[in-house]
């Protein structure tokens, strides 16, 4: 490594191990300091962050005067008592000297379950019933506001909670709190709502649009994944906005906070799953069961433990989000369709948790939030990819079209036709019956393939009907009696048309000679996901083949063109092999997997 480069990486350690050594101070300090400062004359609102923790109860906890410095000091966004009881949080507000303004009031929510709030020891509100038991306790609302102004004294003003927490859900480790001087009546402003309500719209869109793609492309899994990203998204902040706008009671919450946090980690899950989905991981299968064994325990622990487990969403964000940036940069090295675009809108929803965890500074957008740029994005990767698909359907069609050409081309040739038109003149004169039944068989095997020419795929029934009708054909020509037999074929499935009657039409050319009886046995088998197709036949001439000294037989048009009609209906999904056995002539065709 060049020692420029060594010095440059050096240098940047050192500042980003001072910042970090910085921010840590700053908090620390902080942390000492429950105490913030607020000018209602001039601020808006003002976030009560830190605070004085203790179990128990005691009238004189609310007073101005009590010292609370041996309380434990707790952060709102890391709160969860360890014992159910009553409990009471304090914090100090220190106001300006001079005329207010504007009005100053306080908003509290996701305190669980019930509380009363003093100002300077004077009760301003209740929230619920405070109980000595769960059956006592009455859960409050989701959020209390109390106007203050009369109580607003200069200098330090202490803000009181006494709580009980008998209907406490994990994960529940935060609340809110503030002081601010805007009227609205909820614990967020109109702006927040607007915004939850919009976004709420487009996870909405974007579920509809997603399971459009999957009923109208072919039902490719990764869209099902986009819907359920979709999905999650909506649930968690539908439910975010419904229990806001409608102040839902901390029951109501104990009830729905499961499937709440359940949406975020179902989100996190189905982000990975469209990845591997859309850009085909290989061993997808350990991939799919790795990340939601994971998610598994993560969600669990946190909805058994709450703040006190071991692992957290958060955790759970930063073990999957370098995962993920492998996947997608794994899927760019590679250059497959759409993933520079996943790996940008990736980028872009994942730069808030890289920021937060990895650096320590905090980010937001102040447009779209993170979970709407990639649901956008991820729609341009959806639809680039059903682009893609359209593409290949279009080339298939078009072959498909070429196929059905030379397929008639192949089947009705002008030889074969003048041939089998002698076969009846010559039986008209000698055997009359025998040419009716040529007649007829040549009919019959005319209308089968009238019938499924278009199609591109058939019963194998019609495919076994039309390969009786051309042994039957072949026979009054050739002077033979000719055997089909079946083994355990399975009626109800289905293949590409003219396989079998190709292969059999090979046999009849390269095994037999005229006046010459032969028997056809084709078998089928089925292992896990996959069906074995064996055709056999005899004949003197390939007594020939078996004694020659190169075995290798050439690949003629008939194997050639068996092989593109599987390609074209089962593409990578099947095996054809083919050589003697036992004086026997074998074709085996396997195919894995159904539809594509």
């Amino acid at each position: 490594m060049d020692i420029a480069l060594r010095r440059s990486i050096r240098i940047r350690l050192r500042v980003l191990f001072i910042a970090s050594c910085c921010v840590t101070c700053t908090a620390f300090a902080q942390a000492q300091r429950p105490e913030v400062l607020f000018d209602a004359a001039t601020q808006v609102n003002q976030q009560l962050s830190l605070w004085k923790f203790k179990e128990g109860d005691d009238p004189a906890w609310s007073r101005t005067d009590f010292q609370d410095s041996s309380w434990t000091t707790v952060s709102k966004g890391a709160f969860y008592p360890d014992t159910r009881g009553i409990h009471w949080l304090r914090t100090r507000i220190v106001f300006q000297e001079g005329a207010r303004r504007s009005p100053v009031i306080v908003r509290l929510g996701r305190i669980q379950s019930a509380f009363e709030v003093y100002w300077n020891g004077t009760l301003i509100g209740r929230n619920g019933r405070i109980g000595t038991s769960r059956e006592d306790e009455e859960a409050g609302q989701l959020h209390f506001a109390a106007l203050v102004d009369t109580l607003v004294r200069p200098g330090v003003n202490v803000l009181s909670v006494r709580f009980s927490n008998f209907h406490q859900v994990p994960p529940g480790s935060f609340f809110y709190a503030k002081v601010e001087s805007t009227l609205y009546p909820s614990l967020i402003s109109l702006r927040s709502f607007i915004r939850m309500a919009f976004g709420c719209a487009i996870y909405l869109a974007c579920a509809i649009f997603g399971l459009a793609l999957y009923l109208s492309g072919g039902r490719y899994r990764n869209f099902i994944y986009y819907v359920l990203l979709s999905l999650a998204f909506l649930v968690s902040s539908g439910f975010q906005f419904a229990m806001h706008y409608y102040n839902i009671s901390m029951g109501v919450l104990e009830v729905f906070e499961p499937i709440f946090v359940g949406g975020y980690f179902l989100a996190e899950l189905s982000i990975v799953l469209f990845i591997l989905f859309s850009f085909q991981m290989p061993h997808i299968r350990i991939h799919v069961l790795s990340a939601v064994f994971l998610g598994l325990i993560f969600y669990c622990s946190e909805m058994i433990y709450g703040l006190h487990s071991p692992v957290s969403f958060d955790d759970f964000r930063e073990v999957i989000t370098p995962y993920v940036y492998a996947l997608l940069i794994y899927s760019s090295l590679k250059k497959k369709p759409g993933s520079i675009i996943a790996l940008v809108g990736y980028g872009f929803y994942s730069l808030p948790i890289v920021l937060t965890s990895y650096l320590g500074i905090h980010f937001s957008f102040d447009l779209l939030s993170p979970r709407e740029i990639i649901i956008l994005i991820y729609v341009m990767v959806a639809n680039r990819q059903v682009h893609e698909q359209q593409l290949i359907q279009k080339s298939i069609e078009l072959r498909s079209q070429r196929l059905e050409t030379e397929f008639l081309k192949k089947t009705i040739q002008p030889h074969f036709i003048m041939n089998t038109l002698a076969s009846i003149k010559s039986l008209a004169k000698r055997r009359p019956e025998d040419a009716e039944k040529l007649i007829n068989a040549l009919a019959a095997e005319f209308r089968i393939i009238n019938a499924i020419a278009p199609e591109r795929e058939i019963r194998i029934t019609q495919e076994l009907e039309l390969c009786d009708q051309h042994l039957q054909v072949m026979g009054y020509r050739w002077d033979a009696r000719y055997t089909f037999i079946r083994e355990n074929i399975d009626e109800s499935l289905t293949i590409p048309p003219l396989i079998f009657h190709t292969l059999i039409e090979n046999g009849l050319t390269h095994a037999f000679n005229p006046r010459e009886n032969g028997t056809f046995r084709l078998s089928m088998k089925k292992e896990n996901d996959c069906v074995e197709y064996t055709l056999q036949n005899d004949g003197s001439r390939l007594r020939a083949i078996q004694q020659s000294p190169q075995r290798e037989v050439e690949e003629g048009t008939g194997i050639k063109y068996v092989k593109t009609r599987l390609e074209e209906r089962y593409p990578g999904q099947w095996r054809l092999q083919y050589g003697l056995v036992d004086s026997h002539w074998n074709v085996v065709i396997t195919i894995c997997g159904g539809r594509s």
